[in-house]
């Protein structure tokens, strides 16, 4: 059983994005719930269901007149996977039904269709491509309604992505060569008088060349460059125009590792520039870093460490984020039928260009319990808060859930 994945990137992203909705997303993601898939043709279907209960007492994440709101959440999912001969494709949609007992406002029907694919052409070059469609919200208290200043409705988005990368040479070469390409964009969808100056577009490219210096240890260099482009400009100030358009380079010097049984990780530190059109806006030049580290001293337990320091896009305040964080996870199987999931989470985000800073931390229990191969039941407690030196983004939050995760 694996108990936490290698990369833990995007458990990082959902939680700066939004600590709020850490667990409504991702509720049913360390379940233990192990499907019969369903052969059909050249695929075979996996279907499943989670379904959530969980009580806030701060729904919009106030610095006061705190919400008190029950939570009832049923997401269905369906995988498609077909393997063989190397390659491999798997499609996967979910569908996310909530309904808020404080208010009606911020129900939601979210739903997402992903796919990826993999494609050994010979012994030493293999292609990797993916594309992702979301349809979803920003939570009211999160996002651009942080500090109070909440819209009549959330803020309703969809996410599209689109990425590549080839391999020249193999994880046994003495060298190696990976380049890389992806798309990201965000457009919003109502509450257009505001949200009409977020709908944005990325552009990533990279290369990163490997060299083998044991047969377990890889040092390497990578190059980064991006390009966000949002679609409107801010409003002019004093008739002088103003964009929040930038470009970015990264350069990394890094090493990763496998250490069979024990230890698997990567390490990357080298210096990030941000430069924007707008020559009103302070460009950045600083070091960035970042940090994934599984360790498994037993087969039932396991520790993942992920950090990193870097930039990010503004969310109301200042012109960019510089931030760092770091996320510590320990998963322990106690029975064949009984796993403990313990998480731990911070921040520190300057809004670089403004005066706020803020210090985020988040805290999280859960037990889960495999009542049989088909279906598991599960119980958990988070505490998250924000201090700010703008007092009105001050929050503190507790959040109870109780669910399941059921298959064929």
């Amino acid at each position: 059983m694996a108990f936490i994945s290698k990369n833990n990137n995007k458990l990082i992203t959902v939680c700066r994005a939004s600590l709020f909705l850490l667990p409504v997303i991702h509720a049913g993601s360390v379940l233990a719930v192990d499907p019969q898939p369903i052969e059909a043709g050249a695929f075979n279907l996996i279907p499943t269901v989670t379904v959530d209960v969980k009580d806030t007492d701060n729904m919009f994440l106030s610095s006061a007149n705190e919400v008190d709101s029950r939570i009832y959440i049923v997401s269905p999912r369906l995988e498609a996977v077909a393997e063989g001969n190397g390659n491999s494709l798997r499609l996967v949609g979910q569908i996310d039904e909530a309904n808020f007992s404080a208010t009606d406002e911020d129900d939601y029907t979210d739903w997402r269709v992903s796919g990826d694919a993999h494609l050994q052409m010979d012994l030493r070059n293999a292609f990797d491509f993916n594309a992702g469609f979301f349809r979803t919200r920003e939570m009211r208290g999160t996002g651009f309604s942080q500090g109070g200043f909440l819209p009549t409705t959330p803020d309703r988005y969809e996410e599209t992505t689109f990425g590549g990368s080839y391999q020249f040479g193999t994880n046994e070469s003495l060298g190696r060569l990976v380049l890389s390409a992806d798309s990201y964009d965000k457009s919003y969808r109502n509450n257009r008088f505001t949200t009409q100056f977020r709908d944005r577009e990325d552009m990533d490219y990279s290369g990163a060349l490997y060299f083998n210096i044991s047969p377990r240890t890889d040092i390497f260099v990578e190059y980064i460059q991006r390009t966000v482009d949002y679609g409107t400009d801010p409003l002019a100030i004093a008739g002088v125009p103003d964009s929040l358009d930038s470009d970015e380079d990264y350069l990394y010097v890094g090493v990763s590792w496998e250490v069979t049984g024990s230890t698997t990780g990567s390490l990357k530190l080298g210096q990030g520039e941000k430069k924007f059109d707008d020559a009103d806006r302070v460009d950045a030049d600083d070091s960035v870093w970042e940090a994934n580290i599984l360790w498994e001293p037993l087969s039932y337990s396991a520790v993942s460490f992920t950090a990193k320091q870097g930039f990010g896009e503004a969310v109301g305040q200042g012109s960019f984020q510089d931030t760092t964080n770091y996320n510590i996870n320990w998963q322990h199987s106690w029975s064949e039928s009984l796993r403990s999931t313990v998480n731990w989470y911070t921040s520190d985000d300057t809004y670089v260009g403004s005066s706020r800073q803020d210090d985020m931390d988040l805290l999280s229990i859960r037990l889960d319990y495999s009542v049989q191969r088909w279906f598991d039941v599960y119980v958990s407690y988070q505490q998250d808060e924000r201090s700010s030196s703008f007092s009105s983004f001050n929050y503190e939050q507790n959040l109870m859930a109780i669910g399941f995760a059921a298959s064929l």
